[in-house]
């Protein structure tokens, strides 16, 4: 599964610009090493997507609607990132 990762993440890095936030970064501060250290190096030079009121809202708005689980620093707060900057593609890994 980690070599199919990484292949996909080189071809698609050479047709899409990537993205991260400081929500992707929280989490994987809670993740055991390697992986945390291997995780954090892919991710050190892209731009953050910038937090707002308005991603809080919209992150209020799917889990009121049951849209999303009820996580504030979850699942919808990465939706609601992605889809406030108009992000096509939402990648996500556990």
């Amino acid at each position: 599964m980690r070599a199919w990762t990484r292949d996909w993440w080189q071809k698609a890095s050479a047709a899409h610009s990537f993205v991260t936030s400081d929500a992707v970064l929280d989490e994987l501060e809670a993740t055991p090493e390697p992986k945390r250290t291997d995780c954090l190096r892919l991710l050190e030079d892209m731009p953050l997507l910038e937090d707002s009121e308005e991603i809080d809202d919209l992150v209020e708005f799917y889990i009121e609607h049951k849209l999303m689980p009820a996580s504030l620093s979850g699942d919808a707060r990465h939706l609601a990132l992605a889809a406030h900057h108009g992000c096509d593609i939402l990648v996500t890994w556990n």
